[in-house]
Formats: C-alpha cells, sequence, structure tokens
C-alpha cells in the first residue's frame, strides 16, 4: 500500500495568498499520506520549458516536512509550476534505497504507482527492474498504446504519470486503488490524493472555505485515463481492466 497524491494548476493564475494555501496544501498532502507508506517520500516539479525536478527522500513523510529538506523542496513550488507528483512508500518490491523511491523517470516518463504489479518480472521491455513499479513506467515508454501495455499487467494500480508534456497530468486507477481530486475553481488549481479522506483533510485544515465553497471532490471512474491540462479536466480513453 502506498499513497499517490500531487497538484495540477494553470501557470501564473494564483495570488500570493492563493499561492500560501497550495504550499500549505501540499505540505498537508505529504504528511497525511504517510498513513499508506513510511518508507520513502518522493516528489517531481514540473514547469513548461524546464527540465523536471525530482526530489527523493528515506524519510518518513512527517519527518519529512518538519525538516531542513522540505525547505529546499517547497522552493520549487511557485506561480510557474504546472504539475507536482507526490508519493509515500510502502516498499513490497525492491530494498528500500533513494533509487527505489518514487516518482520514477524512466525514458519520456516521471510516474508514481500505489498499488502492486505481481507478474513484472515478465513484462515486454527491455530491461529488468528490481521494483514491479518501474516495469509499468517502463512500458508506458515504449508502447504508447496503452490498453497493450494494460493488458500484460496483473496485479493493482493507481497511476499518477506526465510524458513528454509538461502541462499534462495523467491519472489512472483499477478496481482495487482509489483515487480522489478536488478542483478549488478561484485558484485554477486541481488537487488529488489516494483517498478521499486524505484529500479532505489535507484541504479543511487550510481553509473550511476552500473546501465548501470553491472545492468539489471527483472519483476517478475504474479504467479511465483521466488527462489534466492546465487543470482542465478531459477522459482520454476508456480502458479494458
Amino acid at each position: 500500500m502506498c499513497a499517490i497524491y500531487g497538484i495540477a494548476k494553470k501557470q501564473n493564475a494564483q495570488t500570493k495568498s492563493q499561492m500560501k494555501k497550495i504550499d500549505k496544501v501540499l505540505t498537508n498532502l505529504t504528511r497525511e499520506s504517510e498513513i499508506r507508506g513510511e518508507h520513502s517520500t518522493g516528489l517531481a516539479f514540473f514547469k513548461e520549458d524546464s527540465n523536471p525536478i525530482v526530489f527523493k527522500s528515506l524519510k518518513k513523510s512527517s519527518n519529512l516536512v518538519k525538516s531542513k529538506d522540505w525547505n529546499t523542496i517547497r522552493e520549487q513550488l511557485t506561480p510557474e509550476t504546472n504539475i507536482v507528483l507526490g508519493h509515500t512508500r510502502y516498499a513490497t518490491h525492491g530494498k528500500v534505497t533513494l533509487d527505489n523511491a518514487h516518482p520514477f523517470r524512466i525514458g519520456s516518463i516521471i510516474g508514481t504507482h500505489n498499488g502492486v504489479i505481481y507478474n513484472h518480472d515478465d513484462v515486454s521491455v527491455s530491461k529488468s527492474y528490481e521494483v514491479d513499479s518501474q516495469s509499468i513506467f517502463a512500458l508506458f515508454d515504449e508502447n504508447s498504446n496503452l490498453q497493450e501495455c494494460l493488458d500484460e499487467l496483473y496485479g493493482d494500480y493507481a497511476l499518477s504519470w506526465v510524458k513528454d508534456n509538461s502541462n499534462i497530468l495523467n491519472l489512472l486507477r483499477e478496481n482495487g486503488r482509489p483515487t480522489a481530486f478536488a478542483y478549488w475553481k478561484e485558484a485554477r488549481t486541481l488537487f488529488y490524493a489516494s483517498t478521499k479522506e486524505i484529500l479532505e483533510k489535507s484541504l479543511r485544515i487550510v481553509d473550511r472555505k476552500v473546501m465548501n465553497r470553491d472545492s468539489k471532490l471527483f472519483s476517478i471512474d475504474i479504467g479511465t485515463v483521466v488527462s489534466i491540462h492546465e487543470t482542465k479536466v478531459d477522459t482520454l480513453y476508456t480502458l479494458d481492466t
């Protein structure tokens, strides 16, 4: 059991006050997601026309957000940021090391995974990986047909990933792994988390008005790839899972 969480927002569309709240929500999402994994914490930040920046730590997330490292990480969340991918890991396949912490960068993909892929040693990728999640993103990198990729996988997954375009966040789950997201219309910002409870708690700690007035909670349908482009939400495809 792991947690995926993060943010997608329209570039340069937030006030200073809104950015402060978004910063607090990211901290809360990171801390609250510890309930689903304490072995490592990782975040990736995306800006248009810039290389993504990935941070990984073996600290559990409640300790990370209290450390000096968190100040360095938070500096990457700026008005220019488009997407943030976050993850807390509960290790199943692979040792607890920084290399095995999410998010994973493989080819054109940076992604996070909650779940277990039981046949990861058998999927048709060009090299073997220690962590089952790495095989997913290697498949996505090598084969642009998502249905063919998922047909190869046996296991559970909720996924968030960015491929090629730093403006587009992709979210996908099957029936064993939930994912929820909420959109703060006023700030043109979307938040997502592995569970509705984590998301609600992270938002309400900051400002109940944000949750009650300006945000709506949504769940991702099973087998549907949801693509968020500058917080415009589109359903790209429905897949057979």
